[in-house]
């Protein structure tokens, strides 16, 4: 075999390789690599696999009969180059002839196989992109589904608080007319009480004349008095008067106890406050609401000269009408000079306030200044609202010192 023939086998050779890479490994590679891409991991894994292998087994296979053929071919050649002189039989030819016939078989019944197995991908890749659209599909039912029932629980939310709003203003609405009410219950109380006292001071008054007894007098209205007396001698005066400068320790006692219990049963708006912040705004009205009503409890009382005194804000917050028979101050500028009023006994004013929180009484005798200039030397008795919406004020009972 000369060298050109050689030259021309190898050639044909690396025809023949590049025949097979190109028209046989490459596309099913490509197929494989297409398969992964559209089918998920784990079918896409065994697929390229499958694919892989099976381009290695057809590679190997034909690589394997080309090198054969070639060795075979070879063989011939020298044969046929060392018997070039004798003649070659037909029969050696023919033989070649059936070797190569049954590799293209074989190599035809790879390929029909390998064909089929592509086949079988395919179909398995449409299955597997019907599955994936139905999955799809199914996923975006879903999300309308959830889309709508974020609508539907919007629109109840919504409906919840305008509901809610409702029922806020209806309680206002509802608290506002038990605040008017509750207004006018104390007002109708403040003039229940005051009715009753005009009735019981009327009632004792008739009940004074019955026995022949005058009525006490002011002597504020003495004036008034001898003039009435000298126009009708026989006329009985009708006078609520002030305390009488001989009022014993006893008597003022039992006002100061009288007054203490009246401060201990008030009860109005104020308790409804608490620390509540809904009230809060109600608790200072309340408060004030509650004083003037213990004020005009208070006021009522006639045998004594009585003062409320808060220790908190070192203030005096109420004095009854007695003040003008014992000291000729009206209540309004006595409780706004009270401190400028006390001529001696500043200090122990402060020390009978200092003991009231040891004890529940405390007593002390000071000089005021009267409206007319002159200093009227005073006992006073004081005490502590122990319970009740005036916890620890102070209350006290004036009279002169005898």
């Amino acid at each position: 075999m000369s060298g050109g023939e050689l030259r021309q086998t190898h050639q044909l050779r690396h025809t023949i390789t590049a025949a097979v890479l190109a028209f046989y490994t490459v596309p099913l590679a490509l197929i494989t690599l297409y398969t992964t891409s559209v089918l998920p991991f784990f079918q896409a894994w065994q697929i390229l696999s499958i694919g892989l292998l099976s381009a290695s087994i057809g590679t190997a296979s034909l690589l394997t009969l080309l090198r054969r053929w070639e060795q075979a071919r070879t063989i011939v050649v020298k044969e046929t180059v060392v018997k070039r002189s004798e003649p070659a039989p037909a029969r050696a030819e023919s033989g070649d002839s059936d070797a190569i016939a049954q590799e293209l078989q074989e190599l035809q019944q790879k390929h029909d196989a390998l064909a089929h197995d592509l086949h079988q991908g395919q179909k398995a890749l449409e299955v597997a992109q019907r599955e994936k659209e139905q999955a799809i599909l199914r996923c975006e039912e879903l999300q309308d589904q959830q889309r709508e029932n974020d609508r539907t629980n919007q629109d109840e939310l919504q409906n919840k608080a305008t509901l809610l709003e409702e029922y806020q203003q209806t309680i206002s609405d509802q608290r506002a007319v038990i605040e008017k009410k509750q207004k006018r219950v104390e007002e109708l109380e403040n003039r229940i009480k005051d009715l009753k006292y005009e009735l019981k001071t009327v009632l004792d008054v008739n009940e004074r004349i019955e026995r022949g007894e005058e009525p006490p007098v002011s002597t504020s209205n003495k004036p008034q008095k001898a003039k009435k007396a000298a126009a009708s001698a026989d006329e009985p005066t009708l006078d609520l008067g002030f305390a009488s400068p001989s009022q014993s320790l006893d008597e003022a006692q039992a006002q100061l106890k009288r007054c203490i219990d009246i401060a201990q049963k008030l009860t109005g708006a104020r308790h409804l406050a608490g620390d509540s912040s809904t009230f809060r705004d109600l608790s200072a009205a309340g408060y004030a609401l509650d004083l003037r009503r213990l004020c005009d409890s208070l006021r009522s009382e006639q045998s004594s000269m009585i003062v409320l005194y808060s220790q908190r804000e070192n203030k005096l917050l109420f004095v009854n009408n007695q003040v003008r028979g014992l000291l000729g101050w009206s209540p309004e500028k006595f409780v706004q000079h009270y401190h400028n009023l006390i001529v001696q006994g500043e200090r122990e004013w402060r020390a009978a306030l200092g003991r009231l929180s040891s004890q529940d009484r405390s007593t002390l005798s000071f000089t005021l200044k009267a409206r007319t200039g002159e200093e009227r030397p005073v006992r006073c008795l004081l005490g502590t609202i122990p319970t009740g919406i005036f916890k620890s004020h102070v209350v006290g009972v004036f009279f002169p010192q005898g």
